[in-house]
């Protein structure tokens, strides 16, 4: 009788790499929530000196999946969905994180507030 074991491994072993592909990076936008990228998005903004060590941040009408307040700017009455793409920027020193831009903002005193 010929043995299943090669078959449920090599199954197990697809499960488990379809799992990893899936996977899923919280990441924080300064000022905002934490929203979640997939890691086909590439590596998330993150790192300290001149470079980042990655430049993937959450897009436009990405939801987020934790820290979500009503007083943030992505929040639109029941839930935070990111109003722009975040941008890679320098948030302090020469620390990199994920931003929305200044003109997402609907008035320039709610951006200096923020900021």
């Amino acid at each position: 009788m010929a043995s299943r074991k090669p078959v449920t491994a090599a199954a197990l072993a697809g499960f488990i790499t379809a799992g990893l592909a899936a996977a899923d990076v919280p990441i924080a936008v300064y000022h905002d929530a934490t929203y979640s990228l997939s890691e086909s998005c590439g590596i998330p903004c993150s790192g300290v000196g001149a470079e980042p060590v990655g430049t993937a941040c959450p897009k436009a009408g990405d939801v987020a999946t934790s820290d979500c307040q009503p007083y943030l700017l992505s929040y639109n009455g029941a839930v935070c969905v990111a109003p722009t793409a975040a941008e890679c920027v320098l948030i302090h020193d020469d620390v990199w994180g994920c931003e929305f831009p200044k003109t997402s903002y609907t008035s320039a005193v709610e951006a200096e507030t923020i900021a």
